[in-house]
């Protein structure tokens, strides 16, 4: 059993590093392609870090990476230290957005660091993946009662939104150091919260929020339909003296 469970991790490795050369060439050809058609005055939206770094505006680029590792400081997203032996860290991966206002000026350089889901592996490193999300017969029915009651509709969002989830206790999950992050051979990244990227995030995330807002009063709504997650996603609050529906 041994010796098979080698051969499969040995296997899975060379898989591993022929998909990351196959992306690599896909990236760097999508590169060089946008640079060739890049119409005079366009801001380019990078594709790697390395790109990033090159570009006219790699000091926004560099700023918005930075105010990023900030962020995963500040929520104590990992730790640094030695992995374990046949740990096999994930990879990490940059992406990179131009935030526009109407007109279509650019109102912010935005940088996020995920991490690269698809390398990782069931029952090792995630478990469950399931979290809901409402459908379109949600909102109707949402827009619908909100209407009829004549109630107020609020719309929020949250930053950085993942880095609030947590693992379960099973859940371990390792990364590798980020392009633009030096730190001594060996040594990688535990993370403590589940970021962008990794199969479980969503639902991580969903579960704290669900647990929030049972705190908060919100029960989940009655209404049973097989073919919407109405029932999973639309919550009401009767504990106040106005009824409040959550979406």
């Amino acid at each position: 059993h041994k010796y098979m469970y080698e051969q499969e991790e040995e296997t899975h490795r060379k898989r591993m590093i022929k998909e990351e050369q196959k992306n690599v060439r896909d990236i760097v050809r999508r590169a060089v392609e946008e640079v060739r058609n890049k119409p005079e005055g366009e801001v380019l939206t990078p594709t790697t870090f390395r790109q990033a770094m090159t570009l006219p505006e790699q000091e926004e680029w560099a700023k918005a990476v930075l105010a990023e590792l900030n962020a995963f400081e500040k929520n104590g997203v990992w730790t640094l230290m030695k992995p374990p032996p046949g740990v096999n860290p994930i990879q990490a991966k940059w992406v990179f957005a131009l935030k526009k206002n109407r007109t279509g000026e650019i109102v912010r350089f935005k940088a996020r660091l995920v991490a690269r889901g698809d390398q990782q592996k069931k029952g090792i490193d995630y478990f469950e993946t399931f979290s809901a999300t409402p459908s379109t017969v949600s909102l109707r029915i949402f827009f619908a009662v909100a209407n009829a009651l004549d109630l107020d509709l609020h719309q929020m969002d949250v930053k950085t939104a993942f880095l609030n989830g947590e693992f379960t206790d099973r859940e371990e999950v390792w990364m590798k150091p980020p392009e633009g992050v030096e730190v001594e051979p060996e040594m990688a990244f535990k993370l403590n919260v589940p970021i962008y990227g990794l199969k479980q995030a969503g639902r991580c995330w969903n579960k704290m929020c669900r647990n929030l807002r049972s705190l908060i009063g919100f029960s989940r709504c009655r209404i049973q339909n097989e073919r919407s997650s109405c029932s999973c996603c639309l919550r009401i609050c009767t504990k106040y003296s106005n009824c409040r529906f959550e979406l």
